[in-house]
């Protein structure tokens, strides 16, 4: 009788899988072949294989490099270190790097403060539904961060992340909404 993994680790891997590109898979599958299953690693060894796979351009790694830097997860936390390579994976128009990156710019975290830069991550970002960037340009619109004050955008960015569930979005919708009328 061969031997059947169970379906509910079909469905756990089918899911884990299912927002990857085919290329993307392709290398998921390889690496499982070779044995690296990042759940199962220590935080300084999946920092090592992310650290191999991002230095040959795959953005998802290069993302996930920058998270552990800017967390601090399995290696020493480094805000530069971390922006350089939210850099690369949004160059390549990954949409959490372009707001992480988007975030750096706009609080000088790792890169000098620069707000007009930010507006331009968070407008790549919130192009492709991203809704914490969709969020950050509507902050950004409200309060004239790099972009000239327009409450009418703001809101437009406001809702399409509340849409997406974000509560702060939604109370940041009604305050301008509420301070629209008066």
């Amino acid at each position: 009788m061969p031997n059947k993994k169970p379906k509910h680790f079909e469905d756990q891997n089918n899911y884990r899988m299912s927002h990857l590109s085919e290329d993307e898979k392709e290398l998921a599958v390889t690496l499982y072949k070779a044995g690296i299953d990042f759940n199962a690693c220590s935080p300084r060894e999946a920092v090592e294989w992310h650290q191999e796979v991002a230095c040959k351009g795959w953005a998802p790694a290069q993302y996930n490099l920058a998270c552990c830097y800017a967390n601090g997860n399995g290696i020493q936390r480094d805000m530069t270190e971390a922006a350089k390579w939210f850099e690369e994976a949004a160059k390549q128009g990954h949409p959490e790097a372009q707001c992480r990156l988007g975030f750096c710019y706009d609080v000088g975290d790792g890169v000098k403060q620069d707000k007009k830069e930010a507006v331009y991550w968070y407008r790549k970002s919130a192009a492709q539904g991203e809704n914490h960037a969709q969020f950050n340009l509507g902050c950004c619109y409200e309060d004239g961060d790099g972009v000239k004050k327009d409450k009418l955008k703001a809101a437009k960015y406001f809702y399409k992340s509340a849409r997406q569930g974000n509560s702060d979005a939604k109370r940041a919708l009604k305050r301008v909404l509420d301070n629209d009328e008066n």
